[in-house]
């Protein structure tokens, strides 16, 4: 088995899903496979899969649910409160007895969301929304007299 492996956060920093993609080959049927919180959903091979060669996988939060992708192929499952990603793993392991194979890691990326503003910093920026559009205001009000 090989996999790429995380920790999901909710929004006040309490772990909050194990993000898990992970590629198997079960009772000798390769296949991709993603952790729905209660067990795996099969999600098959991509188009175009072949030992030997690289499968692009990740996962990302989409809404409520966390999206995995394979290749072509994604699923989506609930994803129980998750709002950030952290301590992302790879990892790999032989299961069975005669079973021995090689995996690679290529092109490991992260990239961070949109930032979405902390309640205590929308009391801050409404101020300064308020503070800008006084001025605004004060500016074109002195144009109009002179």
């Amino acid at each position: 088995m090989a996999g790429l492996w995380g920790t999901g956060f909710d929004t006040d920093g309490n772990v909050s899903f194990f993000p898990t993609l992970e590629f198997a080959s079960l009772g000798g049927t390769p296949l991709f496979r993603a952790w729905n919180g209660n067990g795996y959903n099969a999600i098959g091979l991509p188009t175009g899969f072949a030992y030997d060669g690289f499968a692009r996988i990740g996962y990302a939060l989409s809404g409520g649910n966390l999206v995995y992708t394979v290749g072509d192929l994604s699923i989506s499952v609930d994803a129980n409160g998750t709002t950030a990603f952290g301590n992302i793993m790879l990892q790999g392991h032989n299961t069975a007895d005669g079973v021995s194979y090689d995996i690679y890691w290529d092109n490991l990326a992260t990239s961070v969301g949109t930032a979405v503003p902390e309640p205590a910093a929308w009391g801050l920026m409404l101020v300064g929304f308020g503070l800008v559009g006084g001025r605004l205001r004060r500016r074109a009000a002195a144009s109009v007299a002179a």
